[in-house]
């Protein structure tokens, strides 16, 4: 194919633009293709897999609304558990081509339905012949105006999975975006990657419940320019309702403290607290769904451990320190993350590492005692 590439990813060849084996950042002509996006894909392939373990399923259903040159869908039906029907569909002609080009190099041609229409058009159509057993959408930029169209198609106890690249937005550097995409007010705190994803998985929620769908969040992960949750759908007016019902705020403070209650001054420095949200509060991931995506991810992905530190993570409360964020407020070095979590469990506290950045400590400590054991690890080894 002229303009285009032969490349491997896991067990899977696939046809991309050239240039694409550089893996130096997105391709996009003559089709987009995100070559760095590769562990992103790998951990798709565990959570849609780890999904039909959940349900308990074979012969699932598979639906993309944005899908390039069709490699995540087409990865899905080689690699992944349980699927057996695939719609992919991208609205640019090139893509359509390459995407039965990669269907038929792997054999799976039979599996695949390939359609060339708009977004809307296309949810409709796969919500007019009784909705899919899981539906994936990946935009460029924000996914909200996607979310109602896309839990219409579907099917009651089904997933649905949303990406957003708009992360300026949801961390609230740009906050009037923020509140008119999103519908929080936001502002930049500590733990930003994780108020993103609550502000993400807040709008599915709302967007949910106005169809009487409750979306509850089964797993979350954030990297560099983009954020990823899966949902499980499921038609119940009261589920939905008692989902917006775990909504909250953040107050919060330069110094780090932070807390989920009503406060209008921080305890710590007597500063004026800041309030951003609502956010949902509650779990963003699902124990036996992270159980069955850890041992699908030992078998078959073993270099990735998000699941497995996700699963410590989810005993926890909503919010995690970034200790870098704290020192700097203190004036002084930053210790051995590492080293912070032990002693918390020591003193007796729950601690680990979120999953959401590799800086951070959440725990059920109070904030004064986070900050004496950072002040000991500095001052004891200086």
């Amino acid at each position: 194919m002229e303009n285009f590439e032969l490349i491997k990813e896991g067990a899977t060849s696939f046809y991309a633009p050239f240039g694409s084996s550089q893996g130096k950042g997105p391709v996009t002509e003559p089709v987009f293709f995100n070559p760095v996006g590769r562990m992103a894909r790998d951990i798709f392939i565990i959570c849609l897999s780890a999904f039909s373990e959940l349900v308990g399923s074979r012969g699932l259903s598979f639906a993309e609304a944005f899908a390039g040159i069709g490699v995540k869908g087409i990865r899905l039906a080689v690699e992944g558990n349980g699927y057996s029907k695939f719609f992919i569909n991208d609205l640019n002609d090139a893509a359509v081509n390459v995407i039965g080009n990669n269907a038929r190099l792997n054999g799976i041609e039979g599996k695949v339905v390939i359609s060339g229409r708009d977004v809307y058009s296309f949810l409709q159509s796969i919500r007019d012949m009784g909705g899919v057993d899981a539906l994936d959408i990946d935009p460029f930029g924000s996914p909200a105006p996607f979310i109602e169209s896309a839990i219409r198609a579907t099917k009651n106890g089904g997933l649905v999975s949303f990406t957003a690249t708009d992360t300026a937005v949801l961390s609230g550097v740009h906050a009037a975006a923020a509140e008119k995409k999103y519908g929080i007010k936001a502002f930049r705190v500590q733990c930003h990657r994780e108020t993103s994803a609550r502000a993400l998985a807040s709008a599915v929620m709302i967007s949910g419940a106005r169809l009487d769908v409750a979306t509850k969040p089964l797993f979350f992960h954030v990297y560099k320019h983009y954020i990823r949750g899966y949902f499980l759908a499921i038609r119940s007016a009261a589920t939905a309702t008692s989902l917006v019902e775990s909504f909250g705020h953040l107050s919060y403070c330069s110094c780090g403290y932070m807390t989920s209650e009503e406060a209008t001054v921080c305890p710590q420095c007597f500063r004026p607290l800041r309030k951003a949200g609502p956010y949902y509060l509650g779990p963003l991931f699902d124990l036996d769904f992270l159980r069955r995506a850890s041992a699908f991810s030992a078998r078959s992905f073993p270099r990735i451990r998000l699941f497995e530190t996700a699963l410590n993570d989810i005993q926890l409360p909503p919010y995690f320190y970034r200790l870098p964020s704290i020192t700097d407020d203190m004036g002084i070095p930053t210790p051995a993350r590492l080293k912070v979590i032990s002693m918390l469990q020591k003193a007796g506290f729950l601690a680990s590492e979120p999953s959401f950045d590799p800086q951070g400590v959440r725990t059920n400590a109070p904030f004064p005692i986070i900050k004496a054991i950072i002040e000991y690890l500095t001052y004891s080894h200086s």
